[in-house]
């Protein structure tokens, strides 16, 4: 071979080593940002060429984690924590969570510390800390799965998934995200039977999500009051709900959780001025994902809550139980680990329903209800409200002329936006999907879309001004 031949040769394997770097690094940047399914081929081909290698074992056992394939995912994170590959002990530690194997979970946390401490990592070892933790904290509820009958579920779209909350009148309101009885809301909020108190989630001014509560002395509302901890902490809380007691606080909080949001429940102590510790509603209301929304209709006997566990991104299930008098546990010595753990998880829930009395009951208080419900929104085409005595649902409801013109306006305009925000919401489903080229031709347009969705939510907030001047001037 000629020198010539030799550098020739030398600078083609250059060149393709230089590619396949490329390949490899831009493969990594997708995991991190999220793209799993489209990496996930690309590690397995890396897997099979070099299955002894920690890093291929690392890389493809997380997009298998994050695309619903724990099983195969533990297997190869357990190669690569037996290689000590650092990254891949937290990510094992959460797929033992998610197969509710919490001593193994616990376990590799441990093992995660001790390797951190030799080397000396305080930052992670924190993380690592807050890991083991929440593990140990989860051995500790499956010990005490509270036997439970769950009557029904449905999966929905998390954005309104207050909407499927059947619950009575006298139980209160909840409501999505928005303007809520005149008060901003970045979260769910609840108003009370009377109307007169508000628990809603905001922002506070240090970005973290918390609780608020306001009071209506007479016909204005009071200022607005942070609920002191224990409620509120260090992560995020949100969620809340009033007991008809006015005492009992259920809520979510990301603060000492297994995984995510956490249910708590606590209540006003009147002799100390303060909130009881809130206590964790453990399994099987919670568990590694996100849970919250916890509502007690003391009226109907029934309970409902959500959680995001086995669901894809954007929905959540709903949970419709019935509530014990008192917690009644299963004993983890003398039950079935499987059973156990479906009914830890409810992932088939009705094989674990333990009174069949009580299934039937509950499911004939919750049809009454949703018909009840049904028959009441027959008459009631939408709520809005004109002022602190009049909601109006029905078109007629309107007794200004003009005021009911322009409300026609209204929907017309409301929906008019939300078909804008159902294009914008594509545009950047698949401008975070795309690649380089895909983005920069989508910017323009996403832009535009967002200038006209401003324009649009402040021409519908001046139209809702002046129906409500039109309706209260014309009586």
């Amino acid at each position: 071979m000629t020198k010539k031949s030799i550098l020739t040769t030398a600078a083609a394997l250059m060149i393709a080593a230089d590619a396949y770097s490329q390949t490899l690094q831009s493969a990594q940047n997708m995991v991190k940002e999220g793209n799993y399914a489209e990496a996930k081929d690309f590690f397995e081909r890396r897997v099979k060429a070099a299955p002894s290698n920690a890093a291929n074992n690392y890389w493809y056992g997380v997009c298998c984690a994050h695309t619903g394939e724990e099983a195969k995912a533990m297997k190869y994170l357990q190669n690569a924590v037996k290689r000590k590959y650092k990254a891949a002990y937290p990510e094992l530690t959460d797929v033992y969570m998610r197969l509710y194997r919490f001593d193994d979970a616990a376990e590799t946390a441990s093992d995660y510390i001790d390797l951190l401490k030799k080397g000396k990592d305080n930052n992670e070892t924190a993380k690592a800390e807050k890991l083991e933790r929440a593990a140990s904290d989860a051995v500790h509820m499956f010990g005490g799965v509270e036997k439970l009958n769950v009557i029904d579920s449905v999966v929905v779209d998390k954005a309104d998934f207050t909407e499927y909350y059947r619950i009575s009148k006298e139980s209160g309101r909840l409501y999505p995200a928005g303007l809520t009885e005149g008060i901003r809301s970045d979260g769910t909020a609840y108003l009370s039977e009377l109307g007169n108190t508000m628990l809603y989630t905001a922002l506070s001014p240090d970005s973290v999500m918390q609780i608020y509560e306001r009071k209506k002395d007479g016909s204005d509302w009071g200022r607005t009051r942070k609920l002191p901890a224990p409620i509120n902490g260090t992560g995020n809380s949100g969620y809340p709900y009033l007991m008809s007691d006015g005492m009992t606080i259920y809520f979510a909080s990301e603060d000492n959780s297994i995984g995510g949001y956490d249910i708590f429940v606590t209540s006003f102590n009147t002799n100390t001025d303060s909130y009881l510790t809130p206590q964790n509603m453990g399994m099987p209301y919670n568990s590694p994902w996100n849970d919250y929304m916890m509502v007690i209709d003391e009226f109907n006997n029934l309970g409902w809550f959500a959680s995001d566990r086995f669901q894809p991104d954007g929905k959540v299930c709903i949970y419709v139980f019935v509530p014990n008098d008192s917690r009644n546990a299963y004993n983890p010595e003398e039950t079935d680990k499987d059973f156990l753990k479906a009914a830890a998880s409810l992932h088939s829930f009705r094989n674990v329903q333990y009174d069949d009395k009580t299934v039937y009951r509950g499911l004939e208080r919750l049809k009454t209800v949703i018909e009840e419900q049904a028959r009441e929104n027959k008459q009631r085409d939408f709520e809005f409200v004109i002022d602190d005595n009049r909601t109006y649902v029905n078109i007629y409801d309107f007794r200004n002329k003009r005021a009911q013109e322009m409300f026609l306006k209204l929907q017309q305009k409301q929906n008019q936006l939300g078909e804008l925000q159902n294009r914008l919401d594509k545009a950047r489903r698949k401008y975070h999907n795309g690649n380089a080229g895909v983005k920069e031709s989508l910017t323009p347009s996403i832009l535009d879309m967002e200038r006209q969705e401003m324009q649009m939510l402040e021409d519908i907030r001046q139209t809702e001004k002046e129906i409500r001047n039109a309706e209260i001037g014309g009586n």
